[in-house]
């Protein structure tokens, strides 16, 4: 592991955060879960993502799919889905994680991830960016 994923590594533990983006010019942190402030970044264009070190508490399938249309160099998970690590492995992307698990589940505890769902059958980035736009929009309309 770089010293600069190893480093956001600890802000990550050290500040309780969910995500830590090391970029070239800027750092980037947030506490806001799942695949949230990765679609910020996306949507706002920023930067930051391109060549990054990200650092994260939970990286499943439709997180590492937004990290490679990001751009992304090398990430460190806590915890990271078989289906995560099969797209980091894809697109030779350097990978450290604390856990591997078959799936992400969802916050109820009752089954996989919305998310990691929605995008299960899918493997390029900019076609999984759509379905996951797509699907937290059904989901704030109440559908699931």
């Amino acid at each position: 592991m770089t010293d600069i994923l190893e480093s956001a590594k600890e802000q990550l533990h050290n500040n309780n955060f969910s995500i830590v983006i090391v970029g070239e010019n800027d750092v980037y942190t947030s506490t806001k879960h799942g695949v949230a402030p990765l679609l910020e970044i996306l949507d706002g264009g920023n930067d930051v993502i391109k060549n990054s070190f990200v650092a994260d508490k939970v990286v499943g399938k439709a997180a590492a799919l937004l990290m490679v249309k990001g751009g992304v160099k090398e990430v460190y998970a806590d915890i990271i889905s078989s289906h995560a690590l099969d797209v980091f492995e894809k697109y030779k992307i350097k990978t450290y994680y604390g856990n591997l698990v078959e799936y992400i589940i969802n916050r109820d505890k009752t089954g996989m991830c919305p998310m990691e769902k929605a995008v299960l059958e899918v493997d390029e980035p900019n076609t999984a960016y759509d379905v996951l736009k797509k699907k937290i929009a059904e989901m704030r309309k109440g559908g699931h």
